[in-house]
């Protein structure tokens, strides 16, 4: 399973180098890593000059649906790397960045998990010899691409690590992609699947899907009272009244 980090959104100047818009909570993402892979259409249609490493296997995809992970299915480039912890147990989320699917100024597309990045897009191995920051982005440069031409051709491609090369976070914390897909339970009612986090701001919004109907659970420690994921499983006690407002 592969995790999303960045987004390439644009060339800069005429020697290769790439805007790219940041989906770690941590902006300097990039630095000290070597290599990324790539993946989005263009790759399957051989961007690149001076033509990349061998392709990688593709690996696991966005199961279930991943917000940044949900990743299920087939082996779509998934998740984003964005801390989702839950408000109000010392954990709150972390210094994330601008929600790929709002940084529409940027010319970024839809979060990773909704941008239908199956195996056919392939994915390939780019070697990372430039890092730099201008007006909120990462400026990367690559050795496989060596001018502007073969930068143009990854615009809209999203950039990778395996999901077990992520650090660890600390307890009560998980990236979105752990949580996305998870079955949300009301004591021994369950309310529908989590698939996909919000953030606005002061806390994270869990939406929670059954069916035509979606419920947004703010995620507070006073509602989020358990998390497993081994069994794929968000316990919440939802504020008085919320359940009936969609309708349940």
């Amino acid at each position: 399973m592969f995790i999303s980090i960045g987004q390439i959104v644009n060339t800069h100047g005429i020697r290769g180098e790439v805007k790219v818009v940041v989906y770690s909570d941590r902006q300097e993402r990039f630095e000290g890593l070597r290599q990324v892979f790539v993946t989005g259409p263009a790759v399957g249609a051989g961007a690149g000059a001076g033509a990349a490493g061998p392709r990688p296997g593709s690996g696991v995809a966005e199961a279930g649906a991943e917000a940044g992970a949900a990743e299920a299915g087939a082996d779509a480039g998934v998740g984003s790397e964005v801390d989702g912890g839950v408000a109000g147990t010392g954990a709150g989320v972390a210094e994330a960045g601008p929600r790929p699917a709002d940084a529409g100024a940027a010319g970024v597309g839809p979060r990773p998990a909704e941008a239908g990045l199956g195996a056919e897009a392939g994915r390939r191995v780019l070697t990372i010899t430039g890092v730099r920051y201008h007006k909120g982005m990462a400026l990367l440069t690559f050795a496989e691409v060596g001018d502007m031409a073969a930068a143009q051709r990854l615009r809209g491609c999203f950039l990778q690590v395996p999901a077990a090369d992520l650090p660890p976070l600390p307890e009560g914390r998980y990236y979105i992609y752990q949580l996305v897909g998870l079955s949300v339970w009301e004591k021994d009612v369950c309310l529908g699947a989590l698939t996909e986090v919000l953030q606005p701001g002061s806390n994270d919004v869990y939406i929670v899907r059954e069916g035509s109907r979606e419920i947004l659970v703010p995620a507070l420690k006073s509602v989020i009272k358990g998390v497993d994921l081994a069994a794929r499983r968000m316990d919440v006690e939802l504020p008085a009244g919320l359940l009936e407002l969609y309708g349940g």
